[in-house]
């Protein structure tokens, strides 16, 4: 197995199984040039503890995966209408050579406006109307990231599906990840009800 390039990241925290002690690289982002190596081969590749919320920036594959659909120039994506919680619905797009979709323009929104009307109505998700997409607010309440730990308004959009939103309803514990509205819009929901989810791969 090729080994991964690890790289300054800035998610989370990783700790040395054996030492139990912390590492200089924290948070790391990694960078794969080998289209087979998935999540579960760089853990086991790294005695490292990965913090749940890490992500893996993996260079994509020659061609879009398996029902990815290509928006010209603006990127590959896949609605998954077979409802996870967020933190496995972010695994299923790293396996699959992608990432929860991050949404950094109005004309991205309206790519995932369109893949959101060709399913009306999916089946055994908490709001018919929503989808998990790639940030969260888990650290901070009402500092919202991206999955690579980027500021969210760094992201070129940050419009919100309804007056009022985000409002991390519900009590306890709240609403920490990430969602898009049918009407393209951003919106917080419980990380561990289940929803759709979307899928990117990047044009590079």
């Amino acid at each position: 197995m090729v080994a991964p390039e690890v790289t300054d990241g800035r998610i989370g925290n990783i700790t040395d199984r054996d030492s139990n002690s912390n590492l200089p690289v924290i948070g790391s982002l990694i960078y794969c040039e080998n289209d087979a190596l998935d999540h579960e081969d760089i853990e086991s590749y790294y005695p490292y503890e990965f913090n749940y919320t890490s992500a893996l920036r993996v260079a994509p594959p020659r061609r879009a995966g398996p029902g990815y659909e290509m928006f010209p120039g603006v990127g590959y994506y896949k609605f998954h209408t077979d409802p996870q919680v967020w933190e496995d619905a972010r695994k299923i797009c790293a396996k699959e050579g992608g990432h929860l979709v991050i949404i950094n323009s109005e004309e991205e929104s309206k790519v995932i406006q369109q893949l959101f009307a060709r399913h009306p109505k999916i089946n055994n998700v908490q709001y018919n109307d929503f989808a998990f997409i790639g940030f969260h607010d888990m650290y901070t309440e009402g500092s919202y990231l991206t999955i690579y730990g980027d500021p969210l308004d760094k992201t070129g959009f940050t419009r919100w599906s309804h007056k009022g939103q985000p409002d991390n309803a519900g009590g306890f514990p709240g609403e920490d990840c990430g969602s898009v509205h049918r009407n393209g819009g951003l919106n917080d929901l419980t990380c561990t009800s289940k929803h759709a989810f979307i899928c990117e791969q990047e044009m590079w």
